[in-house]
């Protein structure tokens, strides 16, 4: 009997190790807190654009200093407790957007607090009313009157570089100023040319006079 959990780790790992993160997340759960998501963890417990097989989220991205967040902080904290009281299988969750990057980038994040629902394999954003019962029957049957969108996967090593300042600044003047951009290459392939001929003309004259 001691050895039955390994017997069963052994036929059915990849169950077992849902089983596991199943567990693990409701005892993270279980003070009906909401969750702190990550970059590193967001995608790992959410599954947002792989499936949604660990439950449909909520999610709040939030600024410290944001007002309406603050706000609407301890209506968060109730909504989850009754989420997590009432075994809706949603699960209430949160983001720090200004340390987060990533995600903030991924899913637009221009305003706070922003509020997704990753449900159905789709993401839809609630507008409406930031009090608990409004959110109760939003995200339990309100948001299926509403049409979701893709959720966007995870940015690539690409979307990263994009987002470097310098290389952002570059690609924004070749839009703005392409004319300028043709010009400076032009110049350069004037001068780099001008500059070869003066050369070989030199040379050519250092071998007459030997």
């Amino acid at each position: 009997i001691f050895f039955r959990p390994f017997i069963v780790y052994m036929q059915r790992p990849l169950l077992y190790f849902f089983l596991c993160c199943v567990l693990w997340m409701q005892l993270l759960a279980a003070d009906g807190e909401p969750q702190e998501l990550t970059d590193e963890n967001f995608e790992h417990l959410t599954q947002a654009s792989t499936g949604q097989t660990t439950g449909k989220w909520f999610v709040q991205f939030y600024a410290p200093w944001c007002g309406h967040c603050t706000k609407m902080a301890p209506v968060l904290d109730e909504f989850s407790l009754k989420m997590m009281e009432e075994r809706t299988g949603v699960i209430v969750a949160k983001v720090d957007a200004t340390k987060n990057h990533d995600l903030a980038k991924r899913f637009e994040i221009r305003s706070f607090p922003t509020l997704l629902y990753f449900a159905d394999r789709e993401m839809h954003r609630y507008e409406g009313p930031r009090v608990t019962e409004s959110l109760t029957k939003w995200v339990l049957e309100g948001y299926k009157e509403e049409d979701g969108v893709p959720v966007p996967g995870p940015l690539t090593t690409w979307d990263r570089l994009l987002d470097d300042p310098i290389i952002n600044d570059i690609i924004q003047i070749y839009k703005l100023r392409k004319a300028a951009v043709a010009m400076i290459l032009l110049v350069g392939f004037i001068l780099g040319y001008i500059f070869k001929s003066l050369i070989v003309r030199r040379q050519a004259g250092r071998q007459k006079t030997e």
